[in-house]
């Protein structure tokens, strides 16, 4: 008996100690990825504002939005990430930052949506990572390549609630992906090599081109609401009353 127990804890510490050496290899990984000035010259570079404020302004980037010349939203593609039905009738396209307080809040809206509306939606997560926040880029490439692996929705919940929890950074990142059950190696290299940046600044110059000034910036069938919305109408700091994504999805369903 004694023999068997002394097997059972020699077991143990080396299932122990092979865990330890996953997390450890994939964060020391994480020095190899530096990402510079000219890497980051074009993110947004809106500073984090008070949710208050994000409201208040709602109504500047809207008119800023309407007025632009031939700058229309790109329609969802088949080749994107989609949460919900690709050809449902309600297209939701949110460009946003993973590193963003009130952007991580509003990941809980846009699942509430999802579980509530099913198929009669479509969301998809566009990016755009502002400079003011630290850990935007490498958490945008770590979506990307968890992405590639077909795990972008699972790595993104858990970028965001790594950010609601206060512990988002460039070496959680990887502890992150190893949750996320991504391959190591796969996931490793497409970060060393910043394999998905291009597509992260294609993203940001997009919504630049649509007058995005802020994360989350949604686009709801092409009309664009900026600021971190609630499921149910509100009323905001300024006693303005707004209605909510139901009240607003709901009026586009009685449109189709």
């Amino acid at each position: 008996m004694q023999n068997i127990s002394k097997i059972s804890k020699i077991s143990i510490s080396i299932s122990v100690l092979l865990l330890c050496a996953v997390v450890i290899y994939m964060a020391l990984n994480v020095q190899e990825i530096e990402i510079d000035d000219q890497d980051l010259a074009g993110l947004g570079n809106s500073q984090e504002e008070p949710a208050s404020q994000l409201l208040t302004e709602n109504s500047q980037a809207l008119e800023k939005a309407k007025t632009a010349e031939n700058k229309v939203v790109r329609k969802i593609s088949d080749v994107e990430y989609i949460l919900g039905d690709f050809n449902a009738p309600i297209q939701i396209i949110v460009y946003d930052d993973f590193d963003n307080q009130f952007s991580a809040d509003y990941f809980l809206v846009l699942k509430e949506v999802n579980n509530y509306f099913a198929e009669k939606v479509a969301i998809v997560f566009r990016h755009f990572p502002m400079r003011s926040h630290q850990n935007s880029a490498v958490a945008a490439l770590a979506s990307e390549c968890a992405g590639e692996q077909d795990l972008f929705w699972e790595m993104a919940e858990k970028l965001f609630n790594s950010k609601l929890e206060g512990k988002l950074n460039e070496e959680n990142v990887f502890v992150l992906a190893e949750a996320a059950e991504v391959d190591k190696d796969e996931f490793v290299e497409c970060m060393r090599t910043k394999k998905y940046l291009e597509k992260i600044q294609n993203s940001i110059t997009e919504a630049d081109n649509l007058n995005v000034i802020g994360a989350p910036t949604t686009f709801i069938n092409s009309i664009p609401y900026p600021g971190a919305y609630q499921f149910e109408d509100f009323v905001d700091s300024a006693g303005i009353e707004r209605k909510g994504l139901r009240s607003i999805i709901e009026e586009e369903l009685a449109k189709s």
